[in-house]
């Protein structure tokens, strides 16, 4: 139970948001915008979201293209822009969002004492974003629960790619200060809050105070309209009822997705996607049909290199593409003779009897490197709420690859 003196700290936290966030809808009309004034901002089942004080249809909010920011003005507004927009096109597919990332920091957004025209809305963005893999320490013990999952493999590789992003960063961005902690906060800010909107990557203030809802849940529709096309429109698509929670999608995701870009999962959510082992078929360089293996390889597995080892492969639900390099690799490891032959033997039955085992195989040593930690006694609130978070993310994971060992056991 909390005490005396963290509730009330937490009641001046609650009061000071609701004064930025009055100070930012303000700053939104001041500027040419508009904010529906019976939408409240407060706490709910999901945390901090939009409700409607009464029945609400039609515009939620209206915002010209001088409060949004774009990529393009982020590029435009920093010295260092487009070079810094050439360099990262090298590395990622998604330069908008280190753009934007530099821009924060390049503004001081994450100041209590920032002077930016955007610092209202900087004043409202959350400064801990503890519910989020990536920004917990290398050592906490949440690391333990996720081990041998496709989340942990997830959260590594974001690290890292985050570490080149950091890296490209520095050299830029060098007359400020910057550390990880400030540069993970922004670009984790970033990839949370972002929109896309025309083939480029925005921050919209206000509107991105919404929750994420399943397409059952969703209420509000948004895009660009306007004579030119550049004010950022929020609709509800329905009649709204007084109290209700307005929510916009994210996008239909898994919750492995949605707890590292988001930090949150649903109780229902699409089908996770796992990470199986497969092994690279082995073959002879006395094999008579070693040139044919190889071209049939290269078609099947699209281009994939062909070399001794194991790999681990991204795997749906359907495990389809999965169950087809399994079937090639089954293929390639038999005696052959024309290329045509290897063709026909994917249809085999006894070939794809010999994938169903190996998928079987796969899906059941994935399982076995799932663990369940329970971590220290006392946890701080954030700790219990991303175990529980990275609890419902693995019971996802194992149900696809429970899936997986039953299809295999049925129809091998």
């Amino acid at each position: 139970m909390a005490s005396c003196s963290e509730r009330k700290q937490s009641g001046s936290l609650v009061a000071k948001m609701a004064e930025f966030v009055e100070l930012l809808e303000s700053w939104v009309r001041e500027h040419g915008g508009f904010v529906h004034p019976a939408v409240g901002i407060h706490k709910g089942d999901r945390g901090r979201g939009a409700f409607a004080s009464k029945d609400l249809a039609g515009e939620l909010c209206r915002l010209p293209p001088k409060l949004l920011i774009s990529e393009k003005l982020a590029e435009g507004s920093m010295a260092f822009g487009h070079e810094l927009r050439m360099a990262a096109e090298e590395f990622t597919a998604a330069p908008g969002l280190v753009l934007l990332t530099a821009f924060l920091l390049h503004e001081g957004a994450a100041g209590a004492h920032c002077n930016s025209f955007y610092a209202p809305y900087f004043h409202v963005l959350p400064k801990k974003l503890s519910s989020l893999p990536v920004c917990w320490p290398d050592d906490h013990w949440l690391h333990s629960t996720i081990k041998g999952s496709h989340l942990e493999r997830q959260v590594r590789a974001k690290r890292h790619n985050l570490g080149l992003e950091f890296a490209l960063l520095k050299s830029y961005v060098g007359k400020l200060p910057l550390t990880w902690e400030d540069f993970l906060w922004a670009r984790c800010i970033v990839s949370s809050r972002a929109y896309s909107l025309q083939s480029q990557r925005c921050l919209v203030p206000w509107a991105d105070l919404l929750n994420h809802g399943t397409s059952s849940e969703v209420c509000v529709r948004y895009g660009l309209e306007g004579e030119t096309a550049s004010d950022f429109v929020m609709n509800l698509g329905q009649l709204v009822p007084q109290g209700a929670e307005l929510l916009q999608s994210y996008g239909d995701k898994p919750n492995a997705t949605l707890l590292l870009d988001y930090g949150f999962v649903l109780p229902q959510a699409p089908p996770a996607v796992v990470s199986l082992a497969f092994q690279l078929p082995q073959l002879l360089e006395t094999d008579p049909a070693l040139k044919e293996k190889k071209v049939f390889w290269t078609r099947v597995s699209k281009g994939r290199s062909f070399r001794k080892g194991e790999l681990l492969l991204e795997v749906d639900e359907a495990a389809e593409a999965f169950l087809e390099l399994l079937r090639a690799a089954v293929v390639c490891g038999q005696p052959q003779g024309s290329s045509c032959d290897l063709e026909e033997k994917l249809q085999d039955p006894s070939v794809e009897m010999e994938a169903l085992i190996r998928l079987q195989h796969s899906a059941q040593q994935a399982l076995g490197k799932l663990c369940e930690f329970e971590g220290p006694e006392v946890k701080e609130d954030w700790e219990v709420v991303s175990q529980q978070n990275c609890a419902q993310a693995l019971a996802d994971e194992r149900c696809v690859l429970q899936s997986l060992v039953a299809r295999a056991k049925r129809e091998s």
